[in-house]
C-alpha cells in the first residue's frame, strides 16, 4: 500500500489502513518517544496515546508536508504532555538565566566514534531537563522560541539548558 492510499483509508477509518499504518510507523515512532522515556513501559503506552490522536487527527492531514513529520510532532507533543501530566517534566524553578561564556578562540573537540547504543546511553545518562532540550533541538529540530512555548520557559532558558546538555555530553565522552 502506499503511503496515500494509507492515509485515505485512515481517514475513512479503514482498520486496514491503521493496521498498516502502525505496522509501518510504530517502531520508528518509538524510537522517537525512546528519546524521551527510558521505560520501554511507558514508551508503549505513550506510543498507543499518539496513535490514537493520529487516527482522530488523521483526517485534518491536508497532505502538505510530511506526512510521517506531522505524526512525529504528534508523538513528541504526547510524550512531552505525559511527561509534564507526571510531574516528570518541572522547568519551572531552575536558574538557568545566566548564559554559559565560551572561551574565545574555543574549537569543538573531535570525539572517536560511537556506537547508537553507546550514544542513547549517554543522553540518557544526563538529567531529563537538559536531555529533553536537547532532543528538542538537535534531533526534532525545533528553535530556542519553539522549545520555549512548548516548555513554558524563555528563549535564554532553552539556549542554556542546550549548552550545558553538549556540556555534559562532552564531559561524559571524554
Amino acid at each position: 500500500m502506499l503511503e496515500e492510499e494509507i492515509i485515505i483509508g485512515c481517514q475513512q477509518n479503514s482498520p486496514k489502513a491503521q493496521e498498516e499504518l502502525y505496522k509501518r510507523y510504530s517502531r520508528k515512532l518509538q524510537g522517537v518517544v525512546m528519546l524521551y522515556i527510558r521505560s520501554r513501559e511507558e514508551s508503549k503506552d505513550i506510543l498507543h496515546e499518539a496513535f490514537i490522536k493520529i487516527y482522530t487527527g488523521v483526517k485534518g492531514f491536508n497532505f502538505q508536508g510530511s506526512f510521517e513529520g506531522w505524526m512525529r510532532r504528534i508523538v513528541v507533543n504526547t510524550t512531552l504532555s505525559y511527561l509534564k501530566g507526571k510531574k516528570k517534566l518541572n522547568f519551572t524553578g531552575f536558574d538557568d538565566s545566566k548564559e554559559i561564556p565560551q572561551e574565545e578562540g574555543e574549537s569543538e573537540p573531535t570525539y572517536p566514534e560511537f556506537t547508537k547504543e553507546k550514544l542513547f546511553e549517554l543522553i540518557y545518562s544526563i538529567p531529563d531537563k537538559y536531555r529533553i532540550i536537547f532532543v528538542l533541538s538537535s534531533v526534532e529540530g525545533l528553535s530556542h522560541r519553539e522549545i520555549a512555548l512548548q516548555l513554558n520557559i524563555t528563549e535564554e532558558g532553552s539556549r542554556t539548558r542546550l549548552k550545558r546538555s553538549k556540556e555534559m555530553l562532552r564531559s561524559l565522552i571524554a
